[in-house]
């Protein structure tokens, strides 16, 4: 049995007000999936998701009215939305069994037990529920024992035909909670990618869950490059990355910092690397819902993931070097120090420097407004970043260059 002192304070005020609100409605509320697996391993629980065995509208327009939430309905799917106050979400579904007409369709659905909708569902760690009114733990097909055991297991050998999307949420899963495949589901997944089972699903929905992928705060490149290593990737994209290529994927998740300090966007540099050696186009990426800016990154740092490491290791000097990364993208000022380990002391002295401040703003430069002004900032950011003067020295050298700048405009006009 979890105990109520492993929940924080907020969650278990919505707990127990779902709770109050089903036994209004003569219903039975459970906290169910993901939030349990997550609280017995003692994980960060993420979104709270419940499901209502009786009047599940009853009892979420009672929640609703408790908590002050905009409730939404998804009839389709027996489910309805609270919004919170504060913009927090949750999904108060009924219990159910469903049924898929055919590979990759969404289900069909109808009313069911608590034990039925927990037996439906894709992975015994994700088939286990609390019961909000006893405070027991609901376990009928031993996802307790998998999750003690660190195994990953599949609960039906359809699985992952029916929704083939389960392929790439197992694979996040056992990556982001370090859980094992059961040696069976391992099977089951193995044939299903094989047997082409992706193709049945839209491209959308694959993305979305590539997305979700790239985006775990935990684990994403691992989960990424072992969704490439099992074929999944090359099946749903036609490409297959390169494994020397989209290697670094393996130690990105120890190295956010770097993704930090440079300010790039995890999300890009995870799918440049995925990618890398791959030659994908934009087709690639049809239904990725992704920004033109962030296509043309991506696709650019995938098909040459090297190519910035190579002009710098091939400059003259450090201030040549420094305009580079100056006209890099962050992306690709990540990527650069992740596939070339000796370009990351170059890569990590232009982010300090970038940070420092030089003691002297634009309007203290003694020069009127205008372009020479970032010019000689910028010129003396380079004289810094290659060692030719120090921080101290940098707001004299920044003068000079601005009225030298300045001098220059006017001859030129």
């Amino acid at each position: 049995m979890l105990g109520r002192d492993s929940l924080k304070e907020r969650h278990l005020t919505l707990l127990t007000a779902l709770a109050a609100s089903a036994r209004q409605a003569g219903a039975r509320a459970f906290l169910v999936g993901g939030p349990v697996r997550d609280l017995l391993l003692r994980a960060p629980m993420r979104d709270l998701d419940f499901a209502v065995e009786g009047d599940t509208e009853a009892t979420a327009r009672a929640f609703a009215d408790a908590a002050g939430a905009a409730l939404r309905p998804f009839s389709e799917f027996l489910t309805f939305k609270a919004l919170l106050p504060g913009g927090e979400e949750l999904d108060i579904a009924t219990t159910r069994r469903e049924r898929y007409p055919r590979p990759g369709a969404l289900p069909l659905v109808e009313p069911a037990s608590i034990g039925e909708d927990l037996r439906r569902r894709d992975f015994s760690a994700n088939a286990i529920a609390l019961d909000l009114e006893s405070w027991e733990i609901v376990d009928p097909t031993g996802g307790v024992d998998d999750l003690e055991h660190g195994r990953l297991r599949v609960l039906h050998a359809r699985s992952f035909v029916d929704d083939p999307t389960r392929i790439f949420r197992g694979i996040r899963l056992s990556a982001r909670l370090g859980l094992a495949w059961e040696r069976e589901s391992d099977r089951l997944v193995s044939e299903a990618i094989e047997g082409g089972a992706i193709a049945c699903v839209s491209r959308e929905r694959v993305w979305r869950e590539l997305r979700i992928a790239a985006e775990e705060q935990r684990g994403a490149g691992a989960a990424l490059l072992a969704m490439a290593r099992r074929g999944a990737l090359e099946r749903f994209l036609g490409v297959g990355p390169e494994p020397e290529e989209s290697e670094p994927l393996g130690y990105l998740d120890t190295r956010q910092d770097l993704l930090t300090a440079t300010g790039a966007n995890p999300r890009i540099v995870r799918f440049a690397l995925l990618l890398a050696g791959s030659k994908p186009d934009n087709e690639t990426l049809h239904g990725a819902s992704f920004s033109g800016k962030e296509t043309g990154t991506m696709l650019s740092l995938a098909r040459n993931p090297r190519g910035l490491a190579s002009d710098i290791e091939q400059a003259s000097d450090d201030a040549a070097r420094y305009l580079l990364l100056d006209a890099a993208s962050p992306e690709a000022c990540a990527v650069t120090a992740l596939v070339r380990p000796a370009c990351e002391e170059l890569v990590t002295r232009f982010v300090q420097v970038a940070e420092v401040d030089l003691g002297v703003r634009g309007d203290g430069l003694g020069v009127p407004p205008g372009p020479w002004v970032g010019a000689a900032l910028r010129t003396a950011r380079q004289a810094v970043f290659a060692r030719v003067i120090s921080t101290g020295e940098a707001p004299a050298f920044a003068r000079r260059a601005a009225v030298d700048y300045l001098r220059r405009q006017d001859r030129n006009e």
